[in-house]
């Protein structure tokens, strides 16, 4: 199984933005025998994260990220992101678990936390590797997913390009293709989370004003593809 680390609550980002960066594909070649290549869909993902300024109390998570950051696989929260649905009925089912759904027996993890809030859709076709559509009931929450609205299938980021409804069953076509099958009856995520490498860790890092204060950098991280992951 491949390692990763969760990104940390203390210093979650501010802002995220998601697209897919497409891959290349073989063009003509030019008289001059330039080599032509141009963008398709597929490709990896891509995010840009920001971060607001770290307090004294958080500098430890701080300096942790900017030892580990390189080189290493993060599962990004997105819920920062505008690109997550949301809606009145999600906000107030996170807001009745403040610090997190617990076992079945109403206990917590150790760390007094539960697991994290996490809406649901029902997947009603089945969607084979390399297909980029498939049917989702939404009726636990109707209608919140829209145009470039992200969704999650078996630990893979998908972003939605077209979508149709017939009540609360919605037929999407999505970005980028299925990384895997995924079978009629799983779950499709609605507040994913994003495998990924930061790409330019160095950006993170800055001075820390006498063990006070840190001001990150943005990030951009590209997403990890890893069939131990999916």
């Amino acid at each position: 199984m491949t390692t990763f680390y969760e990104w940390p609550c203390a210093i979650l980002p501010v802002d995220v933005i998601l697209w897919s960066g497409g891959a290349f594909e073989q063009g003509r070649i030019s008289f001059a025998e330039l080599d032509n290549t141009y963008r398709v869909p597929g490709g990896r993902l891509m995010a840009k994260a920001s971060f607001a300024g770290v307090p004294k109390s958080k500098v430890n998570w701080y300096q942790w990220l900017c030892g580990v950051l390189k080189g290493n696989i993060f599962r990004l929260p997105l819920d920062t992101s505008g690109q997550v649905s949301t809606s009145a009925a999600m906000k107030a089912a996170a807001a009745s678990y403040p610090t997190g759904i617990p076992f079945s027996n109403d206990q917590p993890f150790s760390t007094g936390y539960g697991f994290r809030f996490q809406p649901t859709a029902d997947v009603v076709s089945t969607v084979l590797e390399g297909e980029t559509t498939v049917t989702l009931d939404l009726v636990r929450w109707p209608g919140v997913l829209t145009h470039g609205k992200l969704f999650g299938l078996g630990y893979g980021v998908y972003q939605v390009h077209e979508i149709e409804y017939e009540g609360t069953v919605a037929t999407i076509t999505f970005d980028p293709p299925a990384r895997r099958d995924i079978l009629a009856g799983e779950l499709a995520e609605l507040r994913p989370t994003l495998f990924c490498k930061a790409v330019n860790p160095d950006a993170f890092i800055a001075e820390v004003r006498r063990g006070q204060l840190a001001s990150p950098g943005s990030l951009t991280f590209r997403e990890v593809v890893d069939a131990n992951l999916l």
